[in-house]
């Protein structure tokens, strides 16, 4: 019995995340805007849309994990909804730099989930319920501008993408074919890339800025994940 690649049950389990967004009240600005109160703003970011009952509405402010302000028309009367998904991608960062080199739109590729397919696996011996142990890098990332302040950058970028790994994680816990992992860490990315001599920030993937949060995690595996059995 073959298991799945671990960049293909990744995949599966950015897709399967849960995407509903739930509003605990919504005001009306009178001004072509809407308040929706939530505690989870998710990964919701301003100039984004969603989708309320077939009506597409821009997301124009984002108080994370209080709010978000959105600029449409009728005023929406729906508090729970599903929102956009990330976008994901597997290789190694030269590779998937030169991927996103060829996007027009930062807004068909990003918020992006990207695994460094760099990692090492253990596999175990036929009488463990486990076919490996992948410790993996897991990076969260959506496009920011680098000349606001540091708070700014935070609230626009990283926060954002925290909720978003947080969501991932729900994802794995709820899942019957991934082991149980006793810890993680999650580093934040105000700014994705490294500090050069000269104290400027180079960025890692050249596309644009970017912010957001790394997660490394050692995922056990199950045999029930197979692709095919022979």
């Amino acid at each position: 019995m073959k298991t799945k690649r671990t960049e293909i049950i990744i995949g599966e389990l950015v897709t399967g995340m849960d995407y509903s967004f739930t509003a605990s009240s919504i005001t009306d600005n009178l001004d072509g805007t809407y308040t929706l109160e939530s505690c989870n703003t998710k990964h919701l970011q301003s100039g984004y849309i969603v989708t309320i009952d077939a009506v597409d509405y821009t997301i124009t402010a984002v108080d994370v994990d209080n709010s978000i302000t959105i600029m449409g028309s009728p005023l929406p009367t729906t508090l729970v909804f599903d929102v956009y998904q990330p976008f994901y991608k597997y290789g190694t960062i030269i590779t998937t730099n030169n991927e996103l080199d060829k996007e027009n739109d930062a807004l068909d590729i990003l918020p992006l989930v990207y695994l460094r397919t760099e990692f090492e696996e253990t596999f175990n011996n036929r009488d463990s319920s486990f076919d490996r142990e992948s410790a993996v890098e897991i990076f969260f990332l959506t496009q920011n501008d680098f000349s606001m302040t540091e708070s700014e950058i935070e609230s626009n970028g990283v926060l954002p993408m925290r909720n978003l790994a947080e969501m991932f994680i729900e994802s794995l816990n709820k899942n019957k074919d991934i082991g149980i992992f006793t810890d993680y860490k999650i580093k934040n990315w105000l700014r994705f890339g490294f500090e050069t001599q000269n104290g400027t920030t180079k960025k890692i993937f050249n596309y644009c800025d970017m912010s957001g949060c790394q997660l490394s995690i050692t995922l056990p595996i199950s045999k029930n994940l197979a692709c095919c059995k022979n």
